[in-house]
C-alpha cells in the first residue's frame, strides 16, 4: 500500500471512546442503591434518601469520569505515535518540554495532506523532518523552519541534509528581538536570512514558536507580520493551545482574519484556523 493510502486509512479510523453515558449511568444506579438502601434501613431523616442518592452518584460518576477521560487520552496518543510512525521512524517525536507532541503532529500531517505547496514554520525539530518526510512522500511542496536558536537550526539542517531532503526544507536561523508591532514592542524574528527565505505566499502556517521565555504574547505576531502573505484559504495551526495567551492570540486572529477556528484536544492543545477563500 501506497504510504499515503496507509496514512489515510489509518487516520479515519481515529475514534476515541469519551462517551459520558457510562460514568452516568453507573452514578444513577449507584445513587438508585444507596437511596433504596437509605429509605429500608428508615434512618429517620426527611431527606437521607435524597442525600445517599446523590452521594452514591458523584461517588461513582466522578472517579468514572475521571478515569474515562484518562484513558481516552492514553488512547488517542496511543493511536497518533502509530498514525505518525510511518513518517518519524526510528526517531520520534523528542520529549523535551518545547518538543511538538504526538497528538499536534499528527493534526500537523492531516494538514500537509491536504496540499500546500508553501509551509511556514515557526520553530524547528523533529517536526521540520516530519513535514519534508511527507512532502517528499506526496512529491511535492517545500517548508520554510525557523529557530531562534542557532544549535537547534544546525541540528535541525543536519537531520535535513542526512536524509538529503533539502530540496522539500529549508531551516534558517533568526535570534528573537524586539520589534514594532502596531504600536507596541514585542519579541519576533530577526535577521534578513529569515526575511529572504519567507515565500511570497503562505499555505499552511505553523506556530510553535518563539517560546513563551520571551512573554506571554511571543506568538501573536505571527498574524499581524504575515497577513499579507497568507493565501485565501489558507490554514494557521498553533501548538500550546491550553496557554491562555495562545487563546487569546487565536481568536483575536480569528477576527481579525474572519476565519474558522476549531480546538484541537489532547497533548498541549492546539488551534486550527481556516482563511475564507
Amino acid at each position: 500500500m501506497a504510504r499515503n493510502q496507509r496514512w489515510r486509512q489509518i487516520r479515519k479510523s481515529n475514534r476515541t471512546w469519551g462517551s459520558p453515558g457510562l460514568p452516568l449511568l453507573a452514578g444513577l444506579l449507584g445513587g438508585a442503591l444507596l437511596a433504596l438502601t437509605a429509605s429500608a434501613l428508615d434512618f429517620g431523616a426527611s431527606f437521607a434518601s435524597l442525600w445517599a442518592g446523590l452521594f452514591g452518584f458523584l461517588a461513582l460518576a466522578l472517579p468514572l469520569a475521571a478515569l474515562q477521560q484518562l484513558g481516552d487520552r492514553i488512547t488517542r496518543e496511543a493511536r497518533a505515535l502509530h498514525n505518525i510512525r510511518p513518517f518519524t521512524g526510528d526517531r520520534l517525536l523528542a520529549h523535551d518540554p518545547f518538543a511538538m507532541d504526538a497528538l499536534f503532529a499528527e493534526q500537523l500531517l492531516s494538514a500537509v495532506d491536504e496540499g500546500p505547496e508553501s509551509i511556514v514554520e515557526l520553530g524547528s525539530g523533529h517536526s521540520t523532518l516530519l513535514i519534508a518526510r511527507r512532502l517528499e512522500s506526496l512529491g511535492r511542496g517545500h517548508v520554510l523552519a525557523v529557530d531562534h536558536l542557532g544549535e537547534y537550526a544546525r541540528r535541525t539542517r543536519e537531520w535535513i541534509a542526512r536524509e538529503e531532503l533539502g530540496h522539500r526544507a529549508t531551516v534558517v536561523h533568526a535570534p528573537v528581538v524586539e520589534r514594532a508591532v502596531e504600536g507596541r514592542n514585542l519579541p519576533w524574528y530577526s535577521g534578513e536570512a529569515f526575511e529572504a527565505a519567507l515565500p511570497a505566499r503562505i499555505d499552511l502556517l505553523i506556530v510553535d514558536g518563539p517560546p513563551d521565555l520571551f512573554g506571554p504574547e511571543a506568538r501573536w505576531p505571527a498574524v499581524p507580520l504575515l497577513r499579507d502573505r497568507l493565501r485565501p484559504g489558507a490554514t494557521i495551526l498553533m501548538d500550546d493551545g491550553d496557554r491562555p495567551a495562545e487563546r487569546r492570540a487565536a481568536f483575536e486572529w480569528r477576527r481579525r482574519l474572519n476565519a474558522r477556528i476549531r480546538y484541537l484536544p489532547g497533548g498541549k492543545g492546539g488551534w486550527l484556523l481556516r482563511l475564507p477563500t
